[in-house]
């Protein structure tokens, strides 16, 4: 909805009576998106991939209507989302592509290595992951946005990077490890928290190879094809599919 309106309002009509205005522009925010986002979206706590859909919403929204400090709020619970209650189920980038240290269920440390958390549940829902947070990076990117490469909060300072090199590329090798996964390769897996609420800490003890082969439709080769556009190497290392 916020894409169409963006174009409309961008277009400039024969008829100049037909021409999207800034009021109206506002008057559907204040009647349609703002109470959406008031009583759904606009809400950092959903689980996994559910976080990136309501999110992305929220963050279409707020550039919608040029609100500056929401969008900051928006594009720093798409890469980090520190705030969260519950790290376990957050589906920001940082703790979706996980960087596992632990057993969560041992406590014993392993050698340090990214899990796509999501893939513990099933593989339809971790794909939601890999391409709504991409969509939101490219998202982010459209606007000139660059973020802390640590804390993911938007900043004009020198390190500043794309959201889609936050973490040291942890986006496209989240997506790397979806992918080989889903075209046949073994990957390690740790457990890891799934939820880490005060009375519910939930692991996800092994890989899940319910829906293994979810690399249809157009995320995870949209993906392919805009991470090599960028000169990221896909065929091979850590950024590779194959």
């Amino acid at each position: 909805l916020c894409t169409a309106v963006d174009i409309l309002r961008s277009t400039t009509p024969k008829d100049a009576r037909l021409a999207v205005t800034e009021t109206m522009v506002d008057a559907l925010q204040k009647s349609c998106f703002r109470p959406i986002r008031e009583k759904c979206i606009q809400n950092n706590g959903y689980f996994m991939n559910q976080h990136s859909y309501a999110i992305m919403g929220y963050l279409a929204s707020a550039i919608l209507g040029n609100e500056v400090e929401d969008y900051r709020q928006a594009v720093e619970w798409t890469t980090v989302n520190a705030t969260s209650a519950n790290q376990g189920r957050n589906g920001a980038i940082k703790q979706q592509i996980r960087l596992v240290t632990r057993n969560d269920k041992t406590g014993e440390a392993v050698e340090p290595h990214l899990q796509v958390v999501e893939m513990g549940r099933d593989q339809p829902h971790a794909a939601g992951n890999i391409d709504n947070l991409l969509m939101m990076a490219k998202t982010i990117g459209f606007q000139g946005t660059k973020v802390d490469p640590v804390n993911g909060t938007v900043t004009d300072a020198k390190d500043g990077v794309s959201v889609v090199h936050f973490l040291d590329d942890r986006l496209p090798k989240g997506a790397a490890l979806f992918a080989k996964y889903n075209i046949g390769y073994e990957l390690p897996w740790t457990p890891t928290w799934s939820e880490t609420a005060k009375d519910n800490m939930v692991t996800y003890d092994q890989i899940s190879y319910f829906g293994r082969g979810s690399i249809g439709g157009n995320g995870i080769p949209a993906g392919y094809y805009f991470y090599k556009g960028i000169g990221l190497d896909v065929d091979s290392g850590p950024y590779g599919y194959l």
